[in-house]
């Protein structure tokens, strides 16, 4: 699969993700980085212990990472989260 298939089928933001980063390369070092964030398991952690400031954190992070690689999917949701929290 090529990343720009990859981004197809999350429904992301290749050509955003590209013209910020500008190589395929950088994309995919970034992408496999952020299957090794932990914010989702904190998100979750905080969520279940009721810390709604440090679950907000998490969201936030989440929301970043999701924009700044172009994840427009989990960025709207990620967005969602933030705001309620």
């Amino acid at each position: 699969m090529t990343l720009k298939e990859f981004y197809d089928k999350i429904g992301g933001d290749y050509n955003g993700v590209m013209s910020r980063l500008m190589k395929e390369e950088r994309v995919v070092k970034f992408v496999r980085r952020f299957l090794d964030d932990k914010s989702l398991a904190t998100l979750d952690e905080k969520l279940a212990e009721g810390n709604y400031e440090e679950a907000f954190r998490a969201a936030h992070t989440i929301k970043g990472v999701a924009s700044n690689l172009g994840f427009s999917r989990l960025l709207d949701s990620s967005n969602e989260l933030t705001e309620e929290l």
